[in-house]
């Protein structure tokens, strides 16, 4: 499948901070992002219902031995296998579709900025921010625009899992809903320290 782009590209980005910026590009492919994030929602929801119905065959293989319903969910297991394919090489074109248009827009705003501007960029930027700038700000912009559907999707597998659980174990469902957000903020505190290491690599270039 050949993902296609505009030939044209906007010019008027807003740069009074990162996240009007952030806000902006989201709203350049808002259409492509929304997609993404249903078939991301799909993806992991097969996923998520997979081992769900793989318990209740196997619950009702020890109890009734081979019946009609146990056939029935050895069907649900072979479909959600095919739509968990599907959905996911749907999931990885389109989330790279978001990547590209969110780094390929970056690099070529900030390579018609540079010509425009010729060497008077470098009066105020060093040659090493302005590099670093095209082959790092820009795939992280891609990535940003990556993680989007993945985040949204994973937020929907999120409460599918815990409302199976807490119809099922309101302990276990409970734990999942408070260790998961837990879990997630611990990881978020080590990245500053990462970003950190980053700009000083940058800034010693």
């Amino acid at each position: 499948m050949v993902l296609s782009f505009p030939s044209t590209f906007p010019e008027t980005p807003p740069l009074s901070s990162p996240f009007a910026y952030v806000r902006w590009m989201w709203r350049q492919q808002l259409g492509q992002l929304s997609l993404a994030s249903a078939v991301a929602a799909l993806n992991f929801a097969l996923l998520a219902l997979t081992p769900f119905v793989l318990g209740l065959a196997i619950d009702s293989g020890l109890d009734d031995g081979l019946t009609p319903q146990l056939w029935w969910y050895t069907a649900a297991l072979l479909g959600l296998g095919i739509g968990t394919a599907f959905a996911a090489s749907a999931r990885h074109i389109a989330e790279v579709g978001c990547w590209m248009r969110g780094a390929f827009t970056s690099i070529n705003l900030v390579g018609r900025h540079v010509s425009r501007t010729g060497a008077n960029t470098t009066k105020n930027l060093s040659t090493g921010e302005v590099v670093a700038t095209v082959a790092t700000d820009a795939h992280h912009m891609g990535n940003l625009m990556e993680n989007t559907p993945m985040t949204i999707g994973g937020i929907a597998a999120y409460t599918l899992v815990a409302g199976l659980m807490l119809r099922d174990s309101v302990p276990l469902g409970i734990a999942v809903l408070l260790g998961l957000p837990i879990v997630t903020a611990v990881v978020a505190l080590l990245i500053p320290k990462l970003q950190e290491r980053q700009q000083a690599h940058r800034d010693a270039t």
